[in-house]
């Protein structure tokens, strides 16, 4: 009786453990140096409203950090070309920099715990050209970014 009860409660931890893990979405946001204000903002902007759990990722390389499987999405200057097998979206202007595009894994349009990601791509480039995106100045980009999405409608 003692082992069974001794297996049971191994079962148990090893079950929850795993199922901890797997808890909510998470969803890696690349971050290209030129426009992260504007990457820092789209994850805040999924953290804050979808309740999506947001990793950012610093990359130089934007088409690396997708295909090698470290980031999910990733904002770009629209002037890049991007790898073949990535998804594109337009994303509109950035204030003080100009038009960008979303480039994601095709993986995360087919996650159903990241549904709402899609809408999101529609509804944070206003924000790229909102009052406290412009005001931003030369602070750091993630502690501004949070402040943009709160200061949102």
């Amino acid at each position: 009786m003692t082992r069974v009860l001794w297996a049971a409660i191994a079962a148990a931890a090893v079950t929850a453990g795993s199922a901890w893990g797997c808890f909510g979405p998470r969803l890696r946001v690349g971050v290209v140096p030129e426009v992260a204000l504007a990457a820092y903002v789209f994850g805040y902007y999924l953290e804050e409203r979808a309740g999506t759990r947001v990793e950012f990722v610093d990359t130089a390389d934007p088409g690396a950090a997708l295909l090698g499987d470290r980031a999910d999405v990733v904002v770009v200057p629209a002037g890049r070309a991007p790898p073949e097998g990535v998804e594109t979206r337009p994303g509109g202007e950035v204030a003080g920099f100009g038009p960008v595009v979303f480039w994601l894994r095709p993986q995360v349009f087919e996650d159903l715990r990241l549904t709402l990601v899609e809408r999101a791509l529609g509804k944070v480039p206003p924000l790229w050209t909102s009052g406290p995106f412009r005001s931003a100045g030369d602070r750091p980009p993630k502690a501004v970014a949070r402040q943009v999405v709160l200061d949102a409608p």
